[in-house]
């Protein structure tokens, strides 16, 4: 009798333990968590009135880098598609300084307009160019990957060149060729951003970016060129110096409808550094909290209240971290965690638009090793592989046109919590990141009448792809509550309807 209720005991105290994981790794069951073991409640509450942007998961293209043959399967186009990718900006960032959209077969980099570099480019030579290049990215099939895969075209217009060369009247007519071009395109397009980093590596000689100054001064001539030919467009201007965007919100405010901020994630905003013990405390961050508010003021105090924010750069930090970071390399789990971290303050701030650099970055005639720590999207020569980190932008698209829900989550248990009611009746969604370095059993209190859990995936490193493991989540529904475990340092969201 003894040995039989001992037996007992080991069974129950087995199943108990199963019941705790809540992650089920193969047969995806429902778990049913003893409510005993709950760290922390989070109740879903009312509509905040704050709206996610349809325009939140966007991504940047490198024209000279892409090789459309890898495009012709159509499995990258899928995976943009399925993935939830909403918006593209194109030719890229400092890319556009040297893009000449009537000729776009020029090297990477190259001064066009220099009058040295025109003067003797032959025939024979532009020829030659065009055979090298032919399979770039070019404009006609930028606006069909838009037009297939329902995404936004953000456009880039080159001012670098010349205003370097003296030749602003031509830049300005070679604008609005461009602006008629992509009208022709389509019809619908609307955002068109002013060049790229104006005031960035002011030491290099020669520039490869229009001062600060200028730039400013330039922004009315551009603008109101493209405006006269599309009355609709809403043009973006990008500098490198935040204290000078005060200025260019009250000289030329009136002139442009949306402001683009970079953020390469570095703890506390240091370029190339990370610090994971500190990113674990980091609620939110402190210098693009200061930045939102100080935007929301002086739109205020200017009577520019048309004008948006948007960041068009952004992404984890660079593969190459700074000596003192903690630790020394990132993996792809970390990326996507830092991404999910960023974007739920773009989520949470009303960011108007976001777009991840780089959709796919290569240096000519150097492999990526995909093994390794990139933030690459896709690849150029493997049309199948698909950064793990789409998993996050997936979560994250779900989210687009919906409403911020309040939740009672404190920041302080190492927890994260975005609740949404998603649009267009869809349901609600929760996304929870785990900063903190332990397991946590949540439980989720739901708004009335909810019926089902549609879909949850749980993102954290293990065995899988690069090293991150994606199970799927299927917790049970009692009513409006469920019970699920999120693992220590790592990201799940559930769909519900």
């Amino acid at each position: 009798m003894k040995k039989l209720l001992l037996l007992v005991l080991l069974i129950t105290v087995l199943s108990f333990e199963n019941n705790l994981i809540g992650l089920p790794e193969a047969d995806d069951n429902p778990v049913d968590t003893d409510i005993t073991a709950i760290d922390e409640t989070i109740v879903i509450g009312e509509v905040t009135g704050k709206k996610i942007t349809p325009y939140l998961t966007g991504l940047n293209t490198v024209y000279a880098h892409e090789d459309m043959r890898t495009w012709e399967d159509g499995k990258k186009l899928n995976n943009l598609k399925k993935t939830g990718i909403s918006a593209l900006r194109y030719p890229e960032g400092h890319q556009t300084s040297f893009w000449d959209w009537e000729f776009p077969y020029h090297e990477a980099y190259q001064d066009f307009w220099n009058p040295e570099y025109e003067q003797n480019l032959t025939r024979s030579d532009s020829l030659l160019l065009k055979d090298q290049h032919k399979n770039r990215m070019l404009m006609d099939d930028f606006f069909e990957i838009c037009s297939e895969g329902n995404i936004e075209p953000v456009m880039g217009i080159n001012m670098f060149q010349g205003w370097m060369y003296n030749r602003n009247p031509e830049s300005i007519d070679k604008a609005v060729r461009l602006v008629k071009y992509c009208l022709e395109k389509d019809p619908t397009i609307t955002y068109f951003f002013l060049d790229n980093e104006a005031g960035h590596q002011q030491s290099a000689v020669p520039l490869k970016h229009i001062p600060i100054d200028d730039y400013i001064d330039l922004i009315p001539e551009y603008s109101q060129a493209i405006k006269a030919v599309h009355p609709g467009a809403r043009l973006i201007p990008n500098i490198m110096r935040w204290n000078m965007v005060e200025r260019m919100v009250r000289e030329t405010g009136q002139y442009w409808d949306v402001y683009d901020q970079h953020w390469y994630y570095g703890t506390g905003g240091r370029w190339a550094y990370f610090n994971l013990e500190e990113w674990r405390e980091e609620i939110e961050s402190e210098k693009h909290a200061t930045y939102i508010a100080d935007f929301k003021s002086w739109k205020q105090q200017y009577n520019m209240n048309h004008l948006e924010l948007a960041y068009l750069e952004w992404n984890a930090p660079p593969p190459g971290l700074s000596a003192d970071s903690k630790p020394s390399t990132l993996s792809y789990t970390m990326m996507g965690l830092i991404q999910a971290d960023m974007l739920m303050f773009f989520a949470k701030n009303n960011i108007y638009m976001a777009a991840a650099w780089p959709l796919m970055w290569e240096v000519p005639g150097k492999d990526t090793n995909l093994k390794e720590y990139n933030r690459n999207f896709l690849d150029k020569d493997d049309s199948d592989w698909l950064s793990p980190s789409a998993t996050i932008f997936q979560a994250f698209s779900y989210l687009q046109k919906g409403e911020i829900l309040e939740n009672d989550n404190d920041p302080k248990s190492g927890l994260r919590v975005l609740t949404v009611k998603r649009d267009g009746n869809k349901g609600y969604a929760v996304l929870i990141l785990n900063k903190s370095y332990n397991d946590q059993i949540i439980e989720v209190v739901l708004p009335a009448g909810v019926s089902k859990i549609t879909e949850g995936k749980h993102f954290t490193e293990g065995k899988g792809p690069q090293n991150v493991e994606i199970k799927t989540i299927s917790p049970q529904l009692n009513n409006n509550k469920t019970i699920l475990t999120i693992d220590g340092t790592s990201f799940a969201y559930m769909l519900i309807e």
